[in-house]
């Protein structure tokens, strides 16, 4: 059955870890939401949790990190010029891992070949090819290594940009006519002039984000020796750019009523960073309207 719009914010709103005292408005509005866009939104939408558990996701991000080592160990596979059975039992494996173990196996029972050589220089040539072997197989894990480190990189920028886009997103800007992605980038944009202008760069720590020394991402970014918060500093950014709706102040011999809402004009600094803005939707191929 529909869902009421206020309980639906509430609920998104809680997702996202939002103030709801915020939302007092939204909160009180009385319409219903059909069952097909809660739905659609629910199934859609990831959480930080149940993105670094999605299955699909995983996969994608290890499939990524493994594909060069497959090759990779394929290429050793045709330098060893191996018999048809001995290559057919390692490249059967559908674990990457176990390949490289498989293969390790190899240089064992060589080993053994070189223990049973009757003569020297079977046993030069053998020392020779478990050599070659050993450095083979040092190269391969010294990459699988590397892309671990790669995949391990890739899904920390991408939780860590998740986690950014989701708090610029829930911002109130003004400029309303303007669409919201539209805005979000643009806040984005001034938010990194600000980061590089002073140093500092974010970061996740369990799980939240946080300001550190750019230099030195060990130490936290402080002002006046206390450790700035990443919400404040988005915060004053922003409305130093003047990006966010202000309420206009009520008179006292006016009877209390709700607050206009005005767009404050756009300074240089937005006006720059909205012309970013759009360099970056035109360079991914989107026309302006």
């Amino acid at each position: 059955m529909p869902k009421q719009f206020g309980t639906w914010i509430s609920e998104l709103a809680d997702i996202a870890g939002y103030d709801k005292s915020k939302l007092i408005d939204l909160l009180s509005v009385n319409a219903q939401i059909p069952d097909d866009l809660v739905n659609a939104v629910n199934s859609n939408l990831m959480t930080l949790d149940t993105a670094k558990n999605n299955i699909e996701l995983k996969k994608y991000f290890h499939a990524q990190a493994l594909n060069g080592i497959d090759a990779e160990l394929k290429n050793v596979l045709s330098e060893l010029e191996l018999d048809d059975e001995s290559k057919q039992a390692i490249e059967s494996e559908t674990s990457s891992y176990k390949r490289v173990s498989k293969s390790l196996k190899l240089v064992k029972e060589l080993e053994g070949k070189k223990l049973q050589a009757n003569t020297k220089g079977e046993k030069t040539e053998l020392q020779k090819e478990i050599d070659r072997l050993n450095n083979e197989i040092k190269s391969s894990k010294l990459q699988m290594q590397e892309k671990e480190s790669e995949f391990n990189t890739k899904l920390e920028s991408t939780l860590t940009e998740y986690q950014l886009n989701s708090i610029l997103s829930s911002k109130n800007y003004a400029f309303g006519d303007m669409p919201k992605d539209v805005l979000t980038l643009t806040a984005k944009n001034l938010l990194q002039s600000a980061l590089t202008s002073k140093g500092v760069k974010i970061v996740r720590q369990n799980d939240n984000l946080k300001l550190v020394r750019a230099e030195a991402p060990d130490l936290d970014y402080r002002e006046n020796n206390t450790p700035v918060n990443i919400g404040d500093f988005v915060d004053r950014v922003l409305a130093d750019n003047k990006l966010l709706k202000v309420s206009e102040p009520v008179a006292n011999t006016v009877a209390p009523t709700q607050q206009q809402i005005t767009a404050p004009k756009a300074d240089n600094a937005f006006a720059a960073a909205l012309a970013d803005t759009v360099k970056t939707l035109e360079v991914a191929g989107i026309s302006k309207s």
